[in-house]
């Protein structure tokens, strides 16, 4: 038998958990969206925490927290790589 609590569902928790995995599954194409998914479900994995710890917020979190540094890493990379080489951007766009 299966005892159901009011008002302690899982919905919160497996969002952030999903965000989490598009996050990171988004990460290496562009990461600027990856860095909204994952704060996003950052945001959903703070509130499942808040009405019920449970395994689906700190999977959220966990998750959620290693693809915004990534996401951050690329973007210091990304810029420190456009900054030395100002003629990948032109090339970038005449390829298409």
């Amino acid at each position: 038998m299966v005892k159901e609590v009011a008002g302690s569902t899982n919905n919160s928790g497996i969002a952030g958990v999903i965000l989490g995995i598009m996050s990171l599954g988004t990460l290496l194409s562009t990461f600027v969206p990856a860095l909204v998914f994952a704060i996003v479900g950052l945001i959903f994995s703070i509130k499942q925490k808040r009405v019920s710890s449970n395994s689906w917020s700190k999977s959220g979190i966990i998750l959620n927290i290693i693809a915004i540094l990534l996401s951050i890493v690329f973007l210091v990379i990304s810029i420190i790589f456009i900054q030395k080489n100002p003629s990948a951007l032109s090339q970038l766009a005449q390829t298409g």
